[in-house]
């Protein structure tokens, strides 16, 4: 029994092609990526990363974050928490990225899109709690993204 009216298979593939091209549309306008100068070494999940440039994208679809070193051809993806942080409206025109810093290490501790006052925090890594437990966060850094 055919339970699909009797349209055409170009129609059909034709309403596919569109509602594929509608979902791929949708989750993209959903992504936003910045490009940071980020000056020191930081802890990122549980890797230290180096010094340098790197294109940070946010998906807010799937509240994940994904940083390509300049560099390199490796690629890291970070969980955001669903806890949000706010910031002031005036600091919002650019994307910024917030370290904590635990002794000599900074740690990527949350993320705002340009245009945003509402930011995530990274989901914590072990390597966090684990620095976390030996000192108190002394200072916190920001990263502005370029423009």
């Amino acid at each position: 029994m055919n339970l699909l009216p009797s349209l055409p298979k170009q129609a059909l593939l034709i309403a596919a092609t569109a509602a594929a091209f509608a979902l791929v549309t949708s989750a993209s306008a959903q992504t936003t990526s910045m490009r940071m100068e980020i000056p020191f070494s930081f802890v990122a999940g549980d890797q230290t990363l180096p010094a340098g440039a790197y294109q940070v994208r946010v998906e807010e679809s799937t509240c994940r974050v994904v940083i390509l070193p300049a560099a390199e051809t490796r690629i890291l993806a970070f969980r955001l928490s669903l806890k949000s942080v706010s910031r002031k409206p005036a600091n919002a025109e650019l994307g910024t990225l917030q370290f904590q810093k635990y002794g000599d290490e900074y740690v990527l501790h949350a993320v705002w899109r340009p245009g945003q006052t509402e930011g995530h925090f990274f989901a914590q890594s072990k390597t966090e709690r684990d620095l976390a437990r030996l000192y108190s966060p002394a200072e916190v850094a920001t990263i502005d993204s370029s423009r």
